[in-house]
C-alpha cells in the first residue's frame, strides 16, 4: 500500500476563518433589514400612490334592503357611523386616507432566507369594536373586494408596487456593500 499524508489543518483554518467573516456580514444586513429598510418601504407604500384614489361610484353600492339602505344613509347623516362624516351639499363620502395609511411590513430574515411582507391593516370605525379580523382593507383590495369598491377603481397600483420592491432589492444590494467593506481586513 503507498499512502501519502497531507496535513490540511492550515486550510481549514482560512476555510473557519472565512465563515466567521461571512456570519459576520449577516448580522448587519439582517440588522439592516429589519431597522432601516423595511420601516423605509413602509413609508414609500405611504407616500407613493400605492392605493390611488378611487373615482366615483359607477353604480350605488348594493343594500340588503330598501330599508337598510335608508338606515345607512340615516346613520351616516345623523353622525351615528363614527369615522364617518356627511357633505349636506350632496352626501358624498369624505376620504380619510386610513387605507393609504395603514401599511406595515413583517421581516423574516435567517441564515439561509429572507423575505419581507408588506400588508395593509386598515381598520374602519366598524372594525374596531370587532373582536375579529380586520374588513376593511381586504373589502376595498382584496382578493375578493365589496363590489361597489371594485367598480370605482380601488386596488394596488402594481408598478408602483414593484417600484417599491426593486427599491428593496437595492436597498439589501446597497447594505451587503457596507458590510463587504470590512470583509478583507
Amino acid at each position: 500500500m503507498y499512502r501519502v499524508d497531507n496535513e490540511v489543518g492550515p486550510a481549514i483554518a482560512i476555510l473557519r476563518n472565512l465563515r466567521q467573516r461571512v456570519a459576520a456580514i449577516r448580522e448587519p444586513v439582517f440588522e439592516a433589514v429589519r431597522e432601516i429598510i423595511a420601516p423605509a418601504a413602509v413609508e414609500k407604500a405611504k407616500t407613493a400612490p400605492l392605493l390611488p384614489d378611487p373615482g366615483p361610484v359607477v353604480t350605488p353600492f348594493g343594500f340588503a334592503s330598501p330599508r337598510s339602505r335608508a338606515w345607512y344613509f340615516w346613520a351616516k347623516r345623523t353622525g351615528q357611523i363614527p369615522g364617518q362624516s356627511w357633505d349636506d351639499a350632496d352626501g358624498n363620502y369624505e376620504r380619510t386616507d386610513t387605507a393609504q395609511q395603514s401599511w406595515g411590513a413583517q421581516v423574516d430574515v435567517r441564515a439561509n432566507e429572507g423575505f419581507m411582507r408588506l400588508y395593509n391593516d386598515a381598520t374602519d370605525s366598524v372594525d374596531a369594536r370587532s373582536t375579529g379580523p380586520s374588513t376593511y382593507a381586504a373589502a376595498l383590495i382584496g382578493d375578493n373586494p365589496v363590489e361597489g369598491h371594485a367598480e370605482t377603481g380601488w386596488g394596488i397600483d402594481e408598478r408602483v408596487l414593484d417600484d417599491i420592491m426593486d427599491d428593496v432589492a437595492d436597498d439589501v444590494l446597497n447594505a451587503i456593500d457596507l458590510a463587504l467593506q470590512d470583509f478583507g481586513s
